[in-house]
């Protein structure tokens, strides 16, 4: 499979593809989040209103979490806390599928992506921690890999 194949296969939400840019990285996965967020987030007052309008329901429980002060104390800036916390949300309820789309990329750049490796990780990857290094992360996910080949090698002899 190839790349494209592997974020079809994979959930990565609507901004877990931006994460190719940090692959190879060492930043620490929330701070990565936080930056794909930031720069995913309206910055044009069309575009803050057009969000604000398809989303009162985001921008009104922003508003309810971060108080008004907190939101800026002006309605284009809720809006944009809105956004910018909602991209975030997405990102963080679709870690691990991001996290594996990462370490396979990792691994295998732009050749094909054997199934099997997808399959020995994939299913084995739960709970990934957003506190960690992306680099640290991508090693323990491709651990995994390592360990599947061991135990394949084993079969073997």
């Amino acid at each position: 499979m190839d790349k494209e194949g592997l974020k079809k296969a994979l959930d990565l939400g609507d901004y877990g593809d931006r994460i190719d840019g940090y692959i190879g990285g060492d930043g620490y996965i929330c701070d990565i989040f936080s930056e794909i967020a930031d720069s995913a987030t309206s910055i044009y007052y069309g575009d803050i209103i057009k969000y604000i309008a398809e989303h009162v329901d985001e921008v009104n429980d922003t508003i309810n979490e971060f108080g008004w002060e907190g939101c800026g104390s002006d309605l284009y800036k809720a809006g944009q806390m809105a956004e910018y916390t909602s991209i975030e949300r997405d990102l963080e309820d679709h870690i691990d599928d991001i996290i594996v789309y990462a370490a396979l990329v990792d691994k295998f750049g732009d050749e094909d992506i054997p199934v099997e490796a997808f399959d020995a990780i994939y299913y084995n990857v739960s709970n990934v921690d957003w506190n960690k290094r992306i680099d640290t992360a991508i090693k323990e996910i491709l651990s995994m890999l390592d360990d599947e080949e061991d135990n394949e090698e084993e079969e073997n002899e």
